[in-house]
């Protein structure tokens, strides 16, 4: 009978050791299958950031090319409208130095000395009339440039608050998901350093067990002796 005790305590201390090895097995494999898991979320995480980091510089490069394109396309414009403008001031220009001449010669004809005198007023009044053009063209160039300089100070302002406002957008989710694998992580450490309180508790038990048994022996032993 005691043999058949023995045997039977040996038997349940052996298969409480087999049930904490395989608890400790399966608790090990869930462990390397969550660190593996994390691996896989971390690695996910980075390409995403690198293909949203990719379509961002993509669509920047693209609108600059597009606000590249427009300014080009606007100043081109510009300048085709004010070769049209110049152009028609030319004509006009030379329409009314033809016609003053014209009045002029008539009047040369009529009286030499009145035309002199009217040669020299229109000359003046041609010579100052340039004068005047050439100040109103400065003007207006000058405030053509002015308004260019205003306009890509204004684009150069709004690229940089969009930018700044896109790296902050991006540094929150950067944290936001630091967290997230920091969560992950922890709770798996927490798992992994419950199953190992687990394990020891079972082999502290089995120890207990085994104690007791041999206890138990010792104890039958004395008593047959």
């Amino acid at each position: 009978e005691d043999e058949a005790q023995r045997k039977a305590e040996e038997a349940e201390v052996k298969r409480v050791q087999e049930e904490a090895a395989a608890r400790r097995r399966a608790a090990e494999e869930a462990e390397q299958r969550r660190a593996e898991r994390a691996a896989e979320l971390e690695a996910a995480r980075q390409r995403e950031e690198a293909r949203k980091a990719a379509e961002k510089e993509a669509a920047r490069i693209k609108a600059e090319k597009e606000e590249e394109k427009r300014r080009a396309e606007e100043m081109k414009t510009a300048r085709r409208k004010q070769a049209e403008e110049d152009e028609a001031q030319r004509k006009a220009e030379e329409a009314e130095v033809k016609r003053v001449q014209e009045e002029a010669a008539a009047q040369r004809r009529a009286a030499e000395e009145a035309e002199q005198r009217r040669a020299e007023r229109a000359a003046e009044l041609e010579a100052a009339r340039q004068r005047e053009e050439a100040r109103k063209a400065a003007e207006k160039e000058a405030a053509r440039i002015k308004a260019e300089k205003e306009e890509e100070k204004r684009r150069a302002e709004e690229m940089k608050t969009a930018r700044r406002k896109q790296a902050e957008e991006d540094e929150a989710q950067r944290k936001a998901e630091e967290a997230e694998v920091k969560r992950v992580q922890e709770e798996a450490a927490a798992q992994r350093r419950a199953a190992e309180e687990a394990e020891q508790r079972r082999a502290e038990r089995a120890a207990e067990l085994e104690a007791a048994r041999q206890r138990e022996e010792v104890r039958k032993a004395a008593e047959k002796e």
